[in-house]
């Protein structure tokens, strides 16, 4: 997929690294309708199944735009809106079969855990 600028202001988030190994906004991120604000923390990728992080590091840059706004709209347990919008940006950074995969190992979570459509 091509890159667009659906990302809005800054094209990648600014944020700086925790004590507790996590990132955190320096500056409010906008996806969308949705506006992340600043202080809000990411720890990356945060699936339980510790082989999956073969395919995706735990915290890759290049991603850091999806973390946020996945984590951002977990933690206010938005998971279907969460998904979407994740899909939507992770896509936007790169469509392959590892973010296809990864994306289906999510959605399967949150259906089996929150029973999200």
């Amino acid at each position: 997929m091509s890159k667009t600028s659906i990302l809005a202001y800054p094209q990648y988030p600014i944020s700086s690294g925790t004590s507790d190994d996590k990132r955190v906004l320096v500056k409010p991120y906008r996806v969308k309708n949705v506006v992340i604000p600043s202080g809000t923390r990411s720890d990356g990728l945060t699936l339980k199944a510790k082989i999956f992080r073969v395919i995706v590091s735990k915290y890759s840059p290049k991603f850091e735009p999806f973390f946020f706004i996945h984590d951002y709209l977990c933690d206010k347990e938005k998971y279907e809106l969460a998904d979407e919008l994740g899909e939507f940006v992770l896509f936007d950074i790169e469509y392959s079969w590892r973010t296809r995969l990864m994306m289906k190992v999510i959605r399967l979570y949150h259906r089996l855990k929150y029973g999200v459509k």
